[in-house]
């Protein structure tokens, strides 16, 4: 799925760009690990790609950015505890 795709690169610390989403689009940008652009919108897009592709130290800030979002969320460890917190409140 293209949020699976996100989770890749996360895992990677790639710096990632990707599309505004109704349910998602809080958290993605309060995790400042990605660049949101409107979905659709392929100017924006562009842009948001060559924004990173020409700035290094925005490429690496984002990249580091990814990497931490995805160990304090979406790291195994992290899931596995969380299914056992929910596990041990019921």
């Amino acid at each position: 799925s293209r949020r699976g795709t996100v989770l890749a690169a996360l895992s990677h610390g790639r710096a990632t760009v990707t599309t505004q989403g109704a349910l998602t689009e809080s958290f993605w940008e309060a995790s400042e690990a990605v660049v949101m652009v409107p979905a659709g919108d392929v100017d924006a897009f562009v842009t948001a790609v060559s924004e990173i592709l020409e700035d290094p130290a925005k490429r690496i800030c984002l990249g580091k950015s990814a990497l931490d979002l995805y160990n304090r969320q979406f790291k195994i460890d992290h899931i596995i505890g969380r299914l056992r917190e929910s596990a041990a409140a019921c």
